[in-house]
């Protein structure tokens, strides 16, 4: 019985889980009068008060939980341990890992300190790299490093040979192989593949590299100077290890992109956000900062590949900018090696021929018919007259020193014949047997056919030492003059005599002593193979083509009638003839400038 005097306690909410059975099961507030009270809805009621009783519910404590837990970890620990001594246990995998990662360390040593070879060539140390990440996930089994003197020989080879037709890196005479190794290790890699004499060893190397660029430039998402460089050199001469173009528009848009992520291609600290002015009203101070040569050869150099492979595969070429015009002027103005100059005369004439895909239909380039709405007004004839200009101003430009050089002489004969080849490409024979004669025409065909027959004699003075380190635009002149000229013999147009442009031109002989050239390279430099490299492989493609033209072209002259004896045709039953080999398709760029089918890979 409560007390009298009960309402006079303290009145107080029950804690949480404590209120009395009645309060509990009605869902109501249990206000405790105290003390030994009953609470007041139990006293109010006259209801007997019991306070609930209060069990805390745990969980089961199951005591194979924890071991369970332990012998999955323990599971997943073993399950990796296999999966590594299954990977290390192939040959020369560990090997090719040792290899990777200090080749990964030493190439993050390189981005820490200024590099001697910038400071040496230009004073200035490059600003254009970020963080290098270390090189896995490459399964090639890595070839043994060469010797120090096998090192030093691939660096002056590629000084004294590769350099010449593409200078895109300045590599002072004081910086040794090891030097080069430690600060560049990517660069030296890929002069390492180029340089190298061994076809099975180059081809190790070179899936190696294309391992390294994929896990580098997608995986580990780096941006580095060294990384463009070697990524150049790979691109430069893609053509002696890469099968077919399927892989050219892959490597140049890499390139292209590696420019674009470094800034190459723009000022050093130009606003890349325009919504910043919101952000940052007040303009923010940023330190001055210049370009080096080092990454303006890299920058310019990027330029003249995806120029080249743009004009051969004729899709659009590279973007040129005002950073790069400025590149330009510095090298021409201020060049700090004589490959400056070499590598401005060059840049000066792609851009030139960068406007042939600009101002004619990338269509009407092709043997594709174009349709109507991409035909010009204009006739191309005028398109050619301009840009002839042009490259003629381009031609006044150069020094005399330049003119003799015959990697110039190369680009600048090619560009006349590829300009002036406008006029005649895609043209229906039977529109120009019914039309009136175009002259102009007739002056652009036989302009194009001097050019083309300099560019041809100029490429046959070339060395067996300088085909082995020719670079990729120069290898596509010699098939991009044997196409304009076979274009020109079997297009039958009254504005020209193509018979009597037969009789000038031994086009035939031409592809002879090219295959002959080629066919002397691997004796010459010591190539180490069996007849799969490279040069061995154009020799025999470029024989049966000249072939198969010879046959081809005494089949036209006896279906019109004329006897040509200025020729000495090739008797077609005299070479044999590969049965893998497919005769050259103009709508293929590849086979039309390479004679091979090597979409077949």
């Amino acid at each position: 019985m409560p007390s009298p005097n009960a309402d006079a306690g303290v009145r107080q909410s029950a804690p949480y889980g404590h209120a009395c059975t009645a309060c509990s099961k009605a869902k109501a507030r249990c206000m405790s009068r105290g003390p030994g009270n009953s609470c007041e809805r139990c006293h109010r009621m006259q209801k007997e008060c019991q306070p609930s009783t209060v069990v805390r519910k745990r969980a089961p404590r199951g005591p194979g939980k924890r071991t369970n837990r332990l012998e999955d970890k323990l599971d997943d620990l073993v399950n990796l341990l296999h999966a590594q001594v299954a990977t290390t246990s192939e040959p020369g995998a560990l090997q090719a890992n040792e290899h990777t990662n200090n080749l990964a360390i030493r190439s993050l040593d390189a981005q820490r300190q200024p590099s001697p070879i910038g400071r040496i060539s230009s004073g200035e140390h490059s600003a254009s790299s970020t963080h290098t990440s270390p090189f896995t996930g490459a399964h090639t089994p890595f070839p043994p490093e060469p010797s120090p003197s096998e090192a030093d020989e691939h660096l002056k080879n590629f000084r004294l040979y590769h350099v010449q037709w593409l200078p895109l890196v300045y590599i002072p005479p004081q910086v040794t192989a090891a030097e080069l190794q430690h600060e560049r290790p990517f660069l030296w890699l890929n002069i390492r593949a180029l340089c190298c004499k061994c076809v099975v060893e180059k081809n190790m190397l070179n899936q190696k590299i294309r391992e390294i660029l994929a896990q580098r430039l997608m995986v580990d998402l780096e941006r580095s100077i060294d990384l463009l460089l070697g990524l150049l050199i790979h691109l430069g001469w893609v053509m002696n290890h890469v099968p077919g173009k399927k892989m050219l528009c892959s490597y140049s848009s890499l390139a292209m992109a590696l420019v674009t992520d470094l800034r190459l291609d723009r000022p050093a600290h130009s606003p890349c956000n325009e919504t910043d002015s919101y952000r940052k009203p007040i303009k923010q101070w940023m330190p001055m900062s210049h370009r080096t040569n080092e990454e303006r050869r890299a920058t310019l150099t990027c330029f003249v590949l995806c120029s080249s492979i743009a004009s051969f595969l004729k899709v659009q070429p590279m973007r040129w900018t005002p950073m790069m015009e400025h590149a330009l002027k510095e090298l021409s103005n201020n060049p700090e090696t004589p490959g400056d100059e070499v590598l401005a005369a060059i840049v000066k004439i792609c851009k030139v021929v960068d406007d042939v895909t600009t101002v004619v239909p990338l269509r009407a380039l092709t043997s594709e018919t174009p349709q109507k709405s991409e035909q010009s007004k204009l006739p191309p004839t005028l398109y050619v007259k301009s840009l002839v200009s042009r490259l003629d101003a381009v031609h006044k430009e150069l020094s005399p020193r330049l003119l003799d050089n015959k990697v110039v002489k190369s680009h600048l004969f090619n560009a006349y014949a590829t300009i002036n080849s406008v006029a005649i490409i895609n043209m229906a024979s039977s529109d120009a047997l019914t039309g009136p004669v175009n002259f102009g025409r007739s002056d652009c065909v036989y302009a194009c056919v001097e050019a083309t027959k300099k560019c041809m004699d100029n490429w046959l003075t070339f060395t067996p030492e300088d085909v082995w380190s020719m670079s990729m635009e120069s290898q596509l002149h010699f098939g991009r003059c044997a196409q304009i000229m076979y274009l020109i013999f079997m297009t039958e147009d009254p504005a020209w005599d193509r018979f009597g442009v037969r009789r000038s031109v031994d086009l035939v002989q031409f592809l002879e002593r090219g295959a002959q050239l080629m066919e002397s390279v691997p004796a010459a430099i010591g190539v180490r193979s069996e007849g799969t490299d490279f040069f061995s492989r154009s020799s025999a493609a470029a024989r049966n083509t000249a072939a198969m033209w010879s046959k081809t072209f005494a089949d036209s002259e006896a279906a019109s009638g004329i006897g040509l004896h200025a020729q000495v045709p090739v008797d077609p039953g005299s070479v044999e003839i590969d049965g893998t080999f497919i005769p050259m398709d103009f709508d293929d760029a590849w086979m039309t400038e390479m004679f091979m089918s090597w979409d077949t890979y």
